[in-house]
């Protein structure tokens, strides 16, 4: 299970700008007593209406980009801060008639430097991209035996990553490789193998049958190997780093695949009396799958120890296993070893799939938000 890394970004005044260009927009039309409605003119409920939402707004980016707050606090304010955003960005012409500056830097990049983005539509796209890292993150989180709510938040983050997708086509964020549709795939990628060792640890821990746990761990392997190929084809810098800890995870479960199909090996042996050096067989490539995880395994991200010490402790148990068979099947049964490529091919069973985004889900409401800007708008079309 691996946790992805959020964009970071500089505190923004959006009060200012906006209120500015409120104010141009009511004055180019001449209209008075609408100024009036809008900003006072006397009606000091009024001003402070308006007023107070541009201050929610501003305030509502904070909380929604702060590193400080609980993660389940941070969701919550990110889903608002997208929302409010979906309404505001028809309404005020951030980029054009309004200049603001949005610096965010790279998720996948060691350097500190940060880029600037001008409109409310790339805003929404890094609040998004932030929205998937956080569900990573609840996901790393939860109880160890929550296994069924982690692999749920995986699988948000895989959907909310699938969205992103969706709203990069519409916007030129070239000069963020962390936002290009590549990159991203990435991202939905490492999120659904991660679901889907949730599951398989599930099943693990359930004691479910070798011949199911197999095809389970040959799931993970499959989409762990699909996550590899989609970081490939990136141009994050970090590319050699992610695709050395992507590929641990896939060595490490197509060691775990062939460790339980060798126990379906066995069995089938004790009972056809036959069959026992294809379980050696077996599980002498598990082990060559375990030294190709510790040769691309690194100790420059964090979780590895974990990792490699889950390493550890299942070449323990395929060690033990391996020698106990091959020293029966040359004392007892003697039976011929057969090449890796004689061994029949593990079906991959994945049981996963990307929870489509819906902010609705991420608010924990069944009705959207009040529009904070809805009768600030109004009132500055009615001069028109």
């Amino acid at each position: 299970m691996l946790q992805l890394p959020r964009k970071i970004t500089n505190d923004v005044d959006l009060v200012d700008p906006l209120r500015r260009y409120l104010r141009s927009e009511a004055k180019k039309g001449n209209g008075g007593g609408v100024w009036s409605s809008i900003f006072g003119g006397g009606k000091e409920s009024s001003t402070e209406e308006h007023e107070d939402a541009l201050a929610q707004f501003n305030d509502l980016r904070k909380r929604a980009t702060s590193t400080s707050k609980s993660t389940a606090v941070v969701m919550k304010n990110l889903a608002k801060y997208f929302e409010q955003i979906s309404y505001a960005e028809s309404k005020f012409p951030v980029g054009d008639s309004i200049r603001v500056k949005f610096l965010w830097n790279n998720a996948f990049s060691r350097k500190k430097k940060k880029r600037s983005l001008n409109t409310l539509s790339e805003e929404k796209i890094c609040v998004l991209f932030n929205m998937g890292c956080v569900h990573t993150e609840l996901a790393i989180e939860a109880d160890a035996d929550a296994l069924q709510e982690k692999a749920r938040h995986f699988r948000l983050a895989a959907g909310v990553f699938a969205a992103t997708k969706g709203f990069v086509v519409e916007e030129d964020v070239s000069k963020m490789n962390d936002l290009h549709t590549e990159t991203l795939e990435m991202c939905e990628a490492i999120s659904i193998a991660s679901a889907q060792t949730c599951f398989y640890e599930k099943a693990v821990k359930a004691k479910m049958s070798p011949k199911t746990l197999c095809k389970l761990a040959m799931g993970c392997k499959s989409l762990f190997e699909d996550a590899i190929s989609k970081a490939e084809s990136t141009k994050i810098e970090t590319k050699s780093h992610w695709i050395s800890i992507l590929s641990v995870q896939r060595y490490s479960f197509e060691a775990a695949a062939f460790y339980w199909r060798a126990q379906v090996e066995h069995d089938e042996a004790r009972e056809n009396g036959t069959g026992y050096g294809v379980e050696v067989a077996r599980l002498v490539e598990a082990l060559k799958f375990l030294d190709k995880a510790e040769e691309v395994s690194n100790m420059n991200y964090k979780g590895e120890d974990e990792v490699m010490e889950a390493v550890d402790n299942l070449r323990k148990k395929i060690k033990e296993m391996h020698e106990t068979s091959e020293t029966d099947n040359n004392s007892v049964y003697m039976e011929s070893v057969p090449d890796a490529d004689a061994l029949k091919t593990i079906e991959a069973k994945v049981l996963v799939k990307p929870i489509a985004f819906d902010v609705l889900n991420e608010l924990g409401s069944k009705e959207h938000g009040d529009d904070l800007f809805r009768s600030i708008v109004r009132s500055v079309r009615e001069i028109f």
